[in-house]
């Protein structure tokens, strides 16, 4: 019997305008009132489909989404620093067009630092350990349904480690990915790691 988890992207922030995105990372901005609409419709999703824990980031914006699924589930929520997204340093804050290029690079060198931030490295493994720890508890109890709230990048990098990118450097740049409040299903059968979006829209 294979086993079913959950990724759910926070709701929007006012840092998540698409004419104007700036870089979130660890910058603790909370839920816009559209995030928080996002963050109930997800809720909303998985209120009957057997959600038996709920894990988040703990940012805020993520913290605010699991307490709402929390809320219509009745499932507690506990946090993880594991699933936070990477930390961008100085460019945080600035305009996501603008720091494509820094992103890019630091991406393609993931043992560098970006000032006042994290190599992308670090922010891999620390995930791809979240991750496994994830798939090992959906194969271990198959009925059991678990709900983790996290951030695009980090949902990005579930894909690439479902489809067996193991090696940082070998990563794809997934472009599309749930919009805030989307929800992605991962299925957990011996070996075999397979995902597709069960809520919302899929966007960049």
């Amino acid at each position: 019997m294979a086993g079913i988890f959950y990724l759910v992207r926070h709701g929007s922030t006012n840092f998540n305008d698409p004419a104007k995105e700036r870089l979130r990372g660890w910058t603790d901005v909370p839920l816009s009132p559209q995030g928080r609409a996002e963050a109930e419709s997800a809720a909303r999703f998985l209120a009957n489909r057997g959600i038996t824990k709920i894990v988040c980031s703990d940012l805020s914006r993520t913290r605010e989404t699991a307490r709402l699924v929390s809320r219509e589930t009745g499932v507690p929520f506990s946090e993880s620093q594991r699933l936070r997204d990477w930390h961008y340093g100085f460019m945080e804050g600035l305009l996501k067009v603008a720091m494509q290029p820094f992103m890019d690079f630091f991406r393609k060198y993931p043992d560098l630092t970006p000032p006042g931030g994290e190599p992308y490295r670090r922010f891999w493994d620390r995930f791809e350990e979240a991750f496994d720890a994830l798939c090992r508890f959906a194969e271990a109890h198959p009925t059991s349904r678990v709900v983790a709230v996290t951030h695009s990048r980090n949902i990005a990098t579930a894909k690439a480690l479902a489809n067996g990118k193991r090696d940082v450097l070998d990563s794809p740049n997934y472009k599309r990915h749930p919009n805030p409040g989307g929800v992605m299903e991962f299925r957990v059968d011996g070996k075999t790691v397979t995902s597709r979006q069960v809520h919302g829209t899929s966007g960049q």
